[in-house]
C-alpha cells in the first residue's frame, strides 16, 4: 500500500471512497475531526486504506451502517505523535482499524512474511530520486543550532533476537570529524559488527571526511590503512589465511596472470604502466614484476621473475650497492649462516677455468664451448678481448689461445691449471645503457634526471 500524497481535507469529517489509496494528515488538516467508515462499495476481505497522522489534530473514526473493530487502544491520535493506521473492510459491513500511536518512531511489525519500508519516484530528471534523509541539530526543532564535534548525524542499526532480546549485530553511523560551521559538516563514516560471542558492535571500517579508509583503525594515515592482529605467526609458508589483502581468479586456466596490484601513471590514464602479478602454471605459482617504456602501451615489460622455487630471473641488469651469497653453514649447527661476497670488477668479464693433463704428444686442446656445456659458437658469442694464464707446478708450459680453443703445451703428464677471461659482447650487454659502444662498462657517471 503507498502513501499518494496529502489530501487537503478543509472539512471536520470526511468519508473515504473506494478510489482512495491512503490518507497523509499533517497539522494543516486541522479542521478534521471524523474519519467515516461505511459501506458503500467496498469489497468485504479485500479493500483497504492506510492513514498516516503527523502531528494531526485529534481524530477519531466513526461508523455509518458498519461496526469498527478498533485494535489501536487509542482512536485519537494527539497532536505531535505519529499513527500508522490500516483500515481494512474485513467483512461485510465490517471494518477493523489497526496499527499504533507512537511518540518518537514508527515500527513495522509483520509475522511470517518480510516488513520493508519502499520509496518510489517516477521522474524523467535523472537527479530526482527517493531519498531516505537522516538529519541532527543542536537546540530544539524550532530553535536549531550547529552540531558539535563527535556528534552523530544518523545511525542505522541490525538487530536479532538472541532468545531473550533484541541484541545488536552491526549498525552504520555518520559522525562529524571537525568543527562544523555554514557550508562545512566533516563526517566520517562508521561501520560496526559484533563479534562471535558479543553483542555490542566494534568498528571496523572508517571512511575520514578526507576519503581516507581505515580497516580496524580509526585515524587512516594513507589512502588504505589496514590494522589486523597477526595470523601468519613464525611460519610463513603453508596452507593458512595472512592478514592482507587476497586477490583470487574465479575459474583457473593454466598460464593465466592474476594481477595483485597496478597503476597507470596517472588517474586519467586508461592502462596500467605498473603491475605485480601472480603466475599460475600446472608447476606452481610464480610472481611478476612489470613495468613501461611507454605509458600509452600499458605495461610494456616483464622485469622480474621469482618462480615456485624461489629463483629471481631478471630481464634487465642489476646495480647494487653490495652483495653476497648468504647459505646455511655447511659444517656448523643451525645457528650459523655463511656468506662470501661477490667479485667486482670495472669490466663485465666471463671467467671460465679448469685442469687438464698433457697427453704423450705434450699437447692439448681446451675447446671452451664443449668444457662449458655450451653450444658450439657460444663462447664467441658471448666474449670478446680473450685474457688466458696456464700454471703447472714445477714444470714449463706454454698456451695460446684462438677463437674459443686453448691449446696447452709442455712435458708428457704434466698437470696443468688454466684460467680464461673474456669480456662480454654479447647484445644485451652492448645494447645496455651502462656501457659504450664497444661494449665497455662506463664506469663513472652522472645519474640523469628521470
Amino acid at each position: 500500500m503507498a502513501f499518494a500524497g496529502v489530501r487537503d481535507i478543509s472539512t471536520t469529517s470526511d468519508t473515504p471512497t473506494t478510489s482512495d489509496d491512503s490518507y497523509l494528515l499533517t497539522s494543516s488538516n486541522a479542521a478534521l475531526t471524523t474519519i467515516t467508515l461505511d459501506n458503500t462499495g467496498w469489497t468485504a476481505g479485500t479493500s483497504a486504506f492506510a492513514v498516516l497522522s503527523e502531528g494531526a489534530a485529534g481524530v477519531t473514526f466513526a461508523a455509518s451502517g458498519t461496526t469498527i473493530n478498533n485494535t489501536l487502544g487509542d482512536a485519537t491520535p494527539s497532536l505531535g505523535q505519529y499513527a500508522i493506521v490500516t483500515c481494512t473492510y474485513s467483512a461485510t459491513n465490517v471494518w477493523t482499524v489497526t496499527g499504533q500511536l507512537i511518540g518518537d518512531k514508527i515500527e513495522l511489525v509483520k509475522d511470517s512474511a518480510s516488513s520493508y519500508v519502499q520509496l518510489t519516484t517516477a521522474h524523467d530528471t535523472e537527479a530526482t530520486t527517493a531519498a531516505v534523509i537522516l538529519r541532527k541539530a543542536d537546540g530544539s526543532n524550532a530553535s536549531p543550532a550547529a552540531v558539535d564535534d563527535n556528534a552523530v548525524l544518523g545511525k542505522i542499526s541490525f538487530e536479532g533476537y538472541d532468545g531473550n532480546s533484541f541484541a545488536s549485530g552491526a549498525r552504520i553511523e555518520a559522525l562529524v570529524d571537525g568543527t562544523p560551521g555554514d557550508g562545512d559538516m566533516p563526517t566520517e563514516l562508521v561501520l560496526s559488527t559484533s563479534a562471535d560471542g558479543s553483542e555490542a558492535p566494534s568498528a571496523r571500517l572508517t571512511i575520514k571526511p578526507d576519503g581516507k579508509v581505515g580497516l580496524g583503525v580509526a585515524v587512516p594515515a594513507t589512502p588504505l590503512h589496514i590494522v589486523t592482529p597477526n595470523v601468519v605467526g613464525t611460519s610463513f609458508t603453508g596452507t593458512g589465511a595472512g592478514e592482507g589483502l587476497r586477490v583470487a581468479q574465479s575459474g583457473y586456466s593454466a598460464g593465466n596472470y592474476v594481477s595483485l596490484v597496478e597503476a597507470p601513471y596517472i588517474a586519467t590514464a586508461a592502462p596500467a604502466s605498473v603491475r605485480i602479478a601472480g603466475l599460475f602454471t600446472g608447476s606452481g605459482s610464480k610472481l611478476v614484476f612489470g613495468t613501461s617504456n611507454s605509458y600509452g602501451s600499458g605495461v610494456t615489460n616483464t622485469g622480474l621473475i621469482m618462480d615456485y622455487s624461489g629463483n629471481v630471473i631478471v630481464a634487465g641488469s642489476i646495480s647494487k650497492g653490495s652483495g653476497t651469497f648468504d647459505i646455511a653453514h655447511p659444517v656448523r649447527d643451525e645457528s650459523w649462516r655463511l656468506r662470501h661476497s661477490f667479485i667486482e670488477g670495472p669490466r663485465a668479464d666471463l671467467i671460465y677455468r679448469g685442469s687438464v693433463t698433457l697427453p704423450a704428444s705434450g699437447s692439448v686442446e681446451v675447446n671452451l664451448d664443449e668444457d662449458s656445456g655450451m653450444t658450439p659458437g657460444t663462447w664467441q658469442a658471448l666474449n670478446g678481448d680473450p685474457w688466458s694464464m696456464v700454471s703447472s707446478s714445477g714444470n714449463a708450459v706454454e698456451w695460446g689461445f684462438s677463437g674459443e680453443t686453448l691449446t696447452v703445451t709442455g712435458p708428457s703428464g704434466a698437470l696443468c691449471q688454466w684460467l680464461v677471461i673474456g669480456e662480454r659482447r654479447d647484445d644485451t650487454v652492448m645494447d645496455w645503457d651502462a656501457t659504450d659502444g664497444d661494449g665497455h662498462l662506463i664506469v663513472e657517471y652522472q645519474p640523469a634526471d628521470d
